[in-house]
Order: structure tokens, then C-alpha cells, then sequence
């Protein structure tokens, strides 16, 4: 799924809006000293030449062409802002800064489980060996991590009265299509998404009777994992 937009679409700074009132008062301002000084200076010619003083009618005109001119700049300023208002506010930007389309690209989030697939090793018959649940447990997490005192890949020596052994696990599989229209969400599927949690259940056995005291560690798949 992709959208193209401008990234100026919608912007308004703040003030822009008080430019208009003022070009529309430098142009009312215009009007206004063009109609007096006009009117100055049609009456000062009309004097000069009632007076037949030539030098006060050049007086008279010179200030109408003088208003004339002052009202056309003053014109010329007010409707360059109403103008330069109207652009845009990407068009105000010098042309190697204005930005283009943006494609903002959205890809569906990955779909994971929302029930937990579980091996309970001591229930499974026949009982997975050390090597086996040590490769289920690898596998989830994504490595051999450490388990509060779990020693990986060792068997207990012929002294040992107890040993630590791993008797389950528990995790959310990345769900995945297994040929069907379904995910796969149970124990088959050992693909976990990054940061999702995994409980692993330790327990030390007694060498003697076989009586276990267990535990449960919960770890994350990845590094750099938020604790929720």
C-alpha cells in the first residue's frame, strides 16, 4: 500500500493570514493620497494659472504626477504580497529545497500466535534426552541463554546427588501458513518473533528418588528486549 502527497499539503504558518489585511490597507492607502494629492494639485495648477503664475500650475501638476506615481508603488507593494500569498508555501521555497512526492511504503505486520505452543518434556513419552531439549530450547530462544544456573551440555558427574534438568518450555510461534489456510501455532512450529517472551521451566532432580524442585525463567528471542 503506498500514498503520494506533498509535504506542505495543509500547512498555514502562523501570521500568514494578517498579510492580506496588510495589502489591502497599503492599497486603500493608495487610493486615498492619490485622490487628495490628485486634488492638491489640480487645485494649486488652477491657482497658479488663475494667477497666470506658470511656476505654481509646473508646482501643481508636478505634485499630481508625483501622486500618481507614489500611489502606483504603493499599489505595486500590496498586490505583490496578495500575490506572493497566493503561491503557496512551497513556492516560496527556493526551487532546490522544495520537496517532491513522498511514497510512504506499508507492508502488513507479521502475524503471531495468540496462544501458547507448549512441550512438557516430562509428560512426553518417551522422555526427550538432555541433547534433545537442549536443541528445542536453542531453537525458540534462538541460542543457548542463560537459565539461573542451567549448565548447557553437561551431564552430572557419578559423585552428583542432584542435577539440573530442563522439563519444559513454553513460547508464541510466529504463525506461519503449514499448507493450509490456517497458521501453524503449535510445538511443531519453533519460529519465534524477536522480543516475544519464552518461559522455560528448570528443575534440580535428585539423583536418588528423582523428586524435582522447579523453577520457571522467562527470556526473550533477540537483544535490546523492553521488559513489558
Amino acid at each position: 500500500m503506498s500514498k503520494e502527497s506533498n509535504m506542505l499539503d495543509g500547512i498555514n504558518p502562523d501570521g500568514l493570514e494578517g498579510w492580506n489585511t496588510i495589502a489591502g490597507f497599503l492599497l486603500g492607502s493608495a487610493v486615498v493620497l492619490l485622490m487628495v494629492a490628485v486634488a492638491v494639485g489640480v487645485a494649486m495648477a488652477a491657482w497658479g494659472r488663475a494667477m497666470m503664475s506658470h511656476q505654481a500650475a509646473r508646482k501643481g501638476w508636478a505634485v499630481v504626477a508625483m501622486a500618481g506615481l507614489g500611489a502606483v508603488i504603493i499599489g505595486s507593494v500590496g498586490g505583490g504580497i496578495a500575490w506572493g500569498r497566493g503561491l503557496g508555501t512551497a513556492e516560496l521555497m527556493p526551487v532546490g529545497a522544495r520537496p517532491g512526492s513522498v511514497t510512504v511504503e506499508k507492508q502488513a505486520p507479521k502475524q503471531t500466535c495468540n496462544r501458547q505452543a507448549v512441550r512438557d518434556f516430562v509428560k512426553e513419552s518417551p522422555v526427550p534426552d538432555r541433547a534433545e531439549k537442549e536443541r528445542v530450547v536453542s531453537t525458540v530462544l534462538g541460542g543457548q541463554k542463560e537459565l539461573d544456573g542451567y549448565t548447557w551440555g553437561q551431564d552430572p558427574g557419578d559423585m552428583d546427588t542432584s542435577r539440573q534438568v530442563i522439563t519444559g518450555i513454553k513460547w508464541y510461534a510466529q504463525a506461519s501458513a503449514n499448507g493450509s489456510s490456517e497458521p501453524d501455532c503449535s510445538a511443531n512450529n519453533m519460529t519465534t518473533p524477536e522480543c516475544s517472551p519464552v518461559e522455560v521451566h528448570v528443575a534440580r532432580q535428585s539423583m536418588t528418588n528423582g523428586a524435582q524442585t522447579g523453577r520457571t525463567v522467562t527470556l526473550t528471542k533477540g537483544e535490546n528486549c523492553k521488559s513489558s
